[in-house]
């Protein structure tokens, strides 16, 4: 969905959003599942999400939040957030290609990733030049348990230098 400020917000399966503007500031708050935003920049508004037990802030960025009963896990793709657990002010800076999750109130030092931004509107990724790990991650994000990608023909086919073939995959 495009928001008034023209940021986008695609979400998954089984996912509520609140979505609340005003002069100052933009705040959305993830109640369930996982949802994709990509934020206009806006330096005099900022835009805040609450998932959880964390805030997420950013001026212009795209990320992805999946909260679940155990941790607030967080993506970014493009630009860079703060990533907060509630009522602490000892979060961390989450860059581009670099992931995080908040779990019993603290938030994981950030690890790197290869950002391969999904197609949320069409359903599909594109897997050229993903790691295989990083692609089976992805479908249990997408509610395809990591057992049974691991399970699939294709999946134990060889590829060259550990990557994943290119392939589209729906979800």
């Amino acid at each position: 969905m495009t928001l008034a400020d023209g940021s986008t917000v695609s979400l998954n399966g089984a996912t509520r959003l609140r979505i609340v503007y005003a002069d100052r500031q933009r705040r959305a708050e993830l109640l369930a599942g996982q949802a994709f935003f990509d934020v206009q920049h806006d330096v005099s508004r900022p835009f805040v999400v609450r998932a959880g037990a964390s805030e997420t802030r950013v001026l212009g960025t795209a990320f992805d939040l999946d909260l679940t009963r155990t941790q607030v896990a967080l993506a970014v793709y493009r630009g860079a957030v703060g990533f907060d657990p509630v009522g602490t002010p000892r979060g961390v800076v989450v860059r581009a290609g670099y992931r995080s999750a908040v779990r019993g109130g603290v938030a994981a030092a950030p690890t790197r990733f290869d950002p391969v931004l999904p197609d949320w509107r069409k359903g599909w990724i594109d897997t050229a030049g993903m790691r295989l790990d990083d692609l089976v991650e992805i479908l249990d994000r997408q509610g395809v348990s990591g057992s049974h990608a691991r399970r699939n023909r294709w999946h134990r086919r060889p590829c060259s230098g550990g990557f994943a073939p290119t392939i589209r995959i729906g979800f």
